[in-house]
């Protein structure tokens, strides 16, 4: 019963010292999803985030996906924010967000055609932490670019570099 004490507060200290993000911190993400548009086939889609809080529960920062398919290729530079719901364990992050940038596309159907379009978005999604700043990142995601809006579910894999706080 002891060890079985033990463990359980060990468990607990180790699940609090989870997402314990401050003002400062910075974050990188990588996600990766597939995405199917009707009649024009399936999409590889592969998104890049850098980003900073700027409080305990909001980031904001930089964002690129790039689209793949046989017949669109497409490249979403955007800004994005988000803000994190910081739980009681700290090990699971519920997350909304938004974005807004451009888009470039090029649709190959019988012809080809590039555009640019303004793009926005907006998501939603869970981090679950696998170390203090590890984690894995599940989400759906909805961005709307000129004629085409895509839904995602997104999986993907972040980490956060800590500030470093100054030692008297």
């Amino acid at each position: 019963m002891k060890k079985i004490s033990l463990l359980l507060l060990f468990t607990c200290v180790l699940s609090a010292a989870f997402a314990q993000q401050a003002k400062g911190d910075k974050i990188i993400n990588l996600n990766a999803s597939y995405a199917r548009y009707g009649s024009l086939g399936g999409s590889f889609n592969a998104t890049f985030q850098l980003g900073k809080f700027v409080t305990r529960s909001l980031e904001i920062g930089y964002q690129g996906s790039l689209f793949l398919s046989t017949s669109i290729s497409q490249l979403t530079p955007s800004g994005y924010m988000t803000f994190n719901v910081i739980t009681e364990s700290g090990k699971f992050v519920p997350y909304l967000g938004a974005s807004a940038g451009y888009t470039l596309q090029t649709v190959t159907i019988k012809t080809t055609e590039t555009t640019t379009n303004f793009n926005f978005g907006a998501k939603a999604g869970v981090r679950t932490y696998f170390s203090e700043n590890g984690f894995y990142d599940v989400g759906l995601n909805y961005l709307s670019s000129g004629d085409i809006d895509i839904i995602l579910l997104n999986f993907g894999l972040g980490y956060i570099f800590r500030k470093k706080v100054a030692t008297p």
